[in-house]
């Protein structure tokens, strides 16, 4: 009997003290805190208007359109086709194909310049704002999102971090 109590005794400490532990760790994405700010918006929008940039995804749409259609194309007249006809049909295809692969390379290093630009600029910044809120907070543990299973929204404060970044610019 005083085993049990002893036992009861010893979870509901643990128990408590966990809960009131939890009170002070909470979740924070770098990424998404610097990549939701006002600066980073607009930087993504000087990209959008970029005529390099514009142009680029121009021609990848032309260049999905135009494989679509050559995909239907075949499917619909590949079985009368000759030899030589679905052989230059999967050629040409493939040449799509690869300047659709170069074009996405060149979209995706663009971006991943303005974000490397946004980053260099923020994370400093984002992190002495961090180090604000956990002071003013008494957070005791600050978990990036990839090191949890679960965790209430209420308890990331990646959003407070970019409206301080939004605020001191």
């Amino acid at each position: 009997m005083k085993m049990n109590k002893t036992c009861i005794l010893a979870f509901l400490i643990t128990f408590l003290s966990a809960s009131v532990f939890a009170e002070n760790i909470v979740v924070f994405d770098i990424k998404q805190a610097i990549y939701s700010t006002d600066f980073a918006q607009a930087k993504d929008q000087e990209l959008q208007k970029n005529a390099e940039y514009s142009e680029l995804k121009k021609k990848h749409e032309s260049l999905m359109a135009e494989l679509k259609d050559l995909d239907k194309e075949r499917e619909k007249k590949g079985l009368t086709w000759s030899q030589e006809q679905l052989a230059e049909s999967e050629k040409k295809m493939q040449f799509i194909q690869e300047d659709i692969k170069l074009i996405r390379k060149k979209l995706q290093a663009e971006l991943n310049a303005v974000k490397a630009e946004v980053a260099k600029e923020l994370q400093p910044k984002a992190l002495k704002e961090l180090e604000k809120i956990i002071k003013s907070e008494g957070i005791e543990l600050v978990l990036p999102p990839e090191a949890l299973v679960y965790a209430a929204p209420s308890r990331n404060i990646s959003q407070k971090v970019t409206d301080a970044l939004n605020k001191a610019k």
